[in-house]
């Protein structure tokens, strides 16, 4: 049965998909791939890998994902590679182009117990709260039916710039409506920004 928070939530997103239908800009439920070469090879890497790994975690996400590859490589070593984790995260991607990817990969090869998603960010120069909000409700749908016996923990979108710049509001919005998804049994929501803050930040 929908509860009455769900009801809220769908019908403020029913009611966005018509403004979604009036304008040009790409929306953040629909999947759409991006045209960068780099990104496809990316893409079909990863895509490979999910086919070759018997993994027990996944990572899935934008440029903060990736990292992992990058400098963050060495915490991974020695917390996350006992696990045999998949890095699914591609710079630069909102929640559309995930979308894409996501509904293109083959999980039937990977059994993961954890899905750790961080998403959104990227959004934010063109899609309201509640657009980003219904792109990461959107990909959380998705990852349940792709992997359905899976824990899936989905960070807060990370702030950035300092205050008052507008999207620093526009991010926290947008967080306060995706933490209203987790159930708390199979999706998990957590929100650790307070770490990356001054007090006056």
């Amino acid at each position: 049965m929908m509860t009455k928070k769900y009801m809220q939530i769908f019908t403020l997103f029913a009611l966005l998909g018509a403004t979604f239908s009036c304008t040009s800009i790409p929306r953040s439920d629909k999947p759409l791939p991006r045209e960068k070469k780099w990104w496809h090879e990316q893409h079909d890497a990863i895509k490979k890998e999910l086919l070759q790994k018997q993994s027990r975690l996944l990572f899935i996400g934008n440029s903060i994902t990736r990292g992992w590859k990058g400098k963050g490589r060495e915490i991974w070593k020695k917390y996350f590679e006992k696990y045999n984790p998949v890095n699914l995260g591609i710079s630069g991607d909102k929640t559309h182009h995930l979308l894409w990817r996501l509904k293109e990969y083959d999980f039937s090869n990977v059994k993961p117990e954890v899905v750790i998603l961080l998403i959104g960010t990227n959004n934010q120069k063109i899609h309201s709260p509640l657009e980003i909000a219904k792109g990461v409700f959107t990909i959380l749908e998705l990852i349940k039916r792709k992997v359905p016996s899976a824990k899936i923990l989905c960070f807060a979108i990370f702030p950035c710039y300092e205050k008052p710049h507008p999207f620093r509001k526009k991010i926290e919005k947008a967080n306060t409506i995706i933490a209203q998804y987790a159930d708390n049994n199979t999706v998990f929501f957590k929100n650790i920004n307070a770490l990356y803050l001054n007090e006056d930040k």
